[in-house]
């Protein structure tokens, strides 16, 4: 329910192809309503054709409405992501940060073997760097259509010689 609120929100908010807030006039508050109905006809299950007959506008007016609806919802979406995996990231630094140093002092056991002081701090740090590492997508192959990228093509392997 919070969702389709929001999208109402949206429905309902002057933008222009840019996604920029435009001052209103009746034309623009007429579009603006009609954006809205759009897009409560289409949340109850009516077609593109059928909104469009309902409302006496083109079908390709609907989608038009729709469209832009669809893709300032997107955008601020897309704005929102992005802040929060920047607030992940800084607050999984600071971690890195506190416990590093700690994790990577070394002992040297009686057989000459070296070990982390504190094996506590050094497996924190690597579920750090794992979790960075998973929000940056930095361990996960690219999708190139039908290829895959990967860390080969990063280090310089030629694919088709492999």
């Amino acid at each position: 329910m919070a969702r389709a609120v929001s999208l109402q929100k949206l429905a309902r908010r002057p933008i222009n192809q840019r996604g920029v807030s435009i001052v209103t006039s009746p034309m623009n508050i007429a579009r603006l309503e009609q954006r809205y109905q759009v897009l409560e006809l289409r949340k109850r299950g009516n077609t593109i054709a059928q909104i469009g007959q309902m409302l006496g506008i083109d079908p390709a007016a609907v989608r038009e409405r729709l469209v832009e609806v669809l893709k300032f919802a997107v955008e601020k979406l897309s704005e929102s992501v992005q802040e929060n995996r920047q607030l992940q990231i800084e607050r999984l630094d600071g971690l890195l940060n506190s416990y590093y140093d700690v994790a990577t002092e070394v002992l040297t056991t009686e057989d000459g073997t070296l070990m982390p002081q504190s094996m506590a701090a050094a497996q924190l740090v690597l579920q750090i760097e794992a979790r960075r590492a998973k929000l940056l997508a930095l361990d996960a192959p690219e999708n190139r259509g039908s290829e895959v990228s990967g860390i080969r093509e990063y280090i310089g392997v030629d694919m088709d010689k492999v």
